[in-house]
């Protein structure tokens, strides 16, 4: 993340360094504003990359049917898609591509891992296609995602990993790792 000119000239903090209410999105090293607007995407999108991406830390199973919910929007709206088939054919093109942050980055960066990156690669994907069979496929991961989530919720109560910050399910053992970041965590819930 980078400072903007007129930040550093006014000696403040860069807008990707200040969060209001939590911390959630501390542990990322792309935040998904920065993918989002990188990748020139739209409300419905970014906001299932958004709530798909920050569930686990912040609003659990609420998160996941908010992003269910904007690919219902993408899937039902075909005056939305015709509008963005447009757009797309008069703007972006293969040269837009460069310097975006990738999926692939984005992914990797932040650890994602599926289900969750099932879904932002088919978001990603309906983003520079606009094909419908994306928005589809989105949605099944977005299925999977859901019920392996109803099956195990995240308790906002259990204890934390001590380098992501990530809720971590279940009783602590001796050989603990976080369900995140793979960290070996302590029985007694500190980092080792």
């Amino acid at each position: 993340m980078t400072q903007s000119i007129e930040a550093r000239a006014l000696g403040k903090s860069s807008a990707f360094e200040v969060q209001h209410g939590g911390g959630h999105y501390k542990s990322l090293k792309i935040q998904p504003v920065e993918f989002i607007m990188s990748n020139l995407m739209g409300f419905c999108e970014g906001n299932v990359v958004k709530y798909v991406t920050r569930w686990r830390t912040k609003g659990g199973i609420e998160d996941l049917r908010k992003a269910q919910h904007f690919l219902q929007f993408l899937l039902e709206s075909p005056r939305y898609m015709n509008l963005f088939a447009r757009m797309r054919a008069k703007f972006i093109h293969s040269s837009w591509r460069a310097g975006v942050i990738t999926c692939g980055e984005y992914i990797k960066e932040n650890g994602i891992q599926n289900p969750e990156a099932g879904v932002i690669r088919h978001i990603e994907m309906w983003n520079c296609t606009g094909r419908a069979s994306e928005l589809a496929a989105a949605l099944k991961w977005m299925d999977e995602l859901l019920a392996m989530a109803e099956k195990e919720p995240v308790s906002r109560a259990d204890p934390e990993c001590p380098r992501c910050h990530v809720p971590q399910q279940g009783t602590p053992t001796d050989d603990r790792y976080c369900m995140w970041c793979g960290h070996k965590i302590k029985q007694t819930g500190g980092a080792e």
